[in-house]
């Protein structure tokens, strides 16, 4: 079992190549959010500038990069991301390509987004967080879940004169169901009761 764990996610020896690693990140910098993504009105580092901010320091310590596809059994397609060091030392991650059409456009935003975060990932990019300093990653989630509507019933008073009020000004109940949950029974006790008080006496 470790051999095919090692074959597939690593060389047998992989110390010269960790050792080389720690060296370049102890001389890389960090990336720059250089690019805009409108339809979430957010900034990032694109590839090119996670790139940029390693490489040099990498290739000075004898390490590389490539990235390379597979085509698994079931027709999915994986990105392979491999770190390479001039010994011949290597290790790799996978990263299933799953784009929203099967276009070639769709596929190619996808490698390169894949590209993008296997790359920072395996080489240790970190990249400048210009956002808010943490505080939106603090923020408590939104509460999307709807409150009920309390039940409104003939014991409060207010509230049920105003629903007859509402349906003598407008003819139905439209208004009062918004803000209240009224069982069938005691909507057509409002009903009565307002078209009772608008009979002469």
């Amino acid at each position: 079992m470790e051999n095919n764990i090692t074959n597939k996610f690593q060389s047998a020896e992989v110390n010269e190549l960790f050792s080389a690693l720690a060296k370049a990140q102890g001389e890389m910098g960090h990336a720059s959010k250089d690019s805009s993504n409108p339809f979430f009105k957010s900034t990032f580092a694109d590839f090119t500038s996670v790139v940029d901010a390693s490489r040099p320091f990498l290739s000075k310590n004898g390490v590389s990069v490539n990235h390379f596809t597979d085509i698994c059994e079931d027709g999915s397609v994986h990105l392979i991301c491999q770190l390479n060091h001039s010994s011949g030392q290597w290790m790799r991650g996978f990263y299933p390509i799953r784009p929203v059409k099967s276009d070639p456009q769709s596929y190619g935003s996808a490698l390169t987004y894949a590209k993008r975060y296997t790359y920072s990932a395996i080489v240790g990019v970190s990249v400048i967080d210009d956002d808010d300093d943490g505080n939106e990653a603090s923020k408590k989630p939104a509460n999307n879940v709807e409150k009920p509507k309390p039940f409104l019933t003939p014991d409060n008073k207010s509230e049920w004169e105003r629903a007859v009020n509402s349906f003598k000004k407008n003819g139905n109940l439209k208004t009062v169901l918004e803000q209240r949950q009224v069982s069938k029974e005691h909507q057509e006790q409002i009903i009565n009761e307002a078209k009772a008080e608008d009979v002469p006496q």
